[in-house]
């Protein structure tokens, strides 16, 4: 099983879930199946900050999803994996990306 085939299945899961969940939000879902939390996923997907802009965040992520399905679709073969050892360069863009990525999502979660 090639990593791109896992890249697709995963965001093609995700991004069916977030659908569903999209559509209980605009209620075109009665009842959101919830196995783990029994109602607390109804609550956090009816709380007011699961409508960023009036859109339910659950469209939102099926978007962002198939965005990432159709990069993996379109990924040149055999490039889009690092499959040596990333640079010292690397590392430090990663560490800065994800520490960048922290920061704006922790800005964004005390703004709204």
């Amino acid at each position: 099983m090639t990593y791109r085939l896992i890249a697709f299945a995963v965001a093609a899961a995700s991004a069916a879930a977030m659908l569903y969940v999209g559509l209980y939000q605009s209620r075109a879902v009665t009842h959101l199946w919830c196995p783990l939390f029994a109602g607390g996923c109804e609550a956090v997907a009816d709380a007011p900050f699961a409508r960023p802009f009036g859109i339910p965040d659950g469209y939102i992520g099926a978007g962002l999803y198939a965005v990432i399905l159709v990069l993996v679709l379109l990924a040149p073969g055999g490039q889009w994996v690092l499959r040596c050892s990333p640079s010292p360069s690397w590392r430090r863009w990663r560490t800065f990306s994800v520490s960048a990525t922290w920061s704006i999502s922790a800005a964004s979660a005390s703004i709204a």
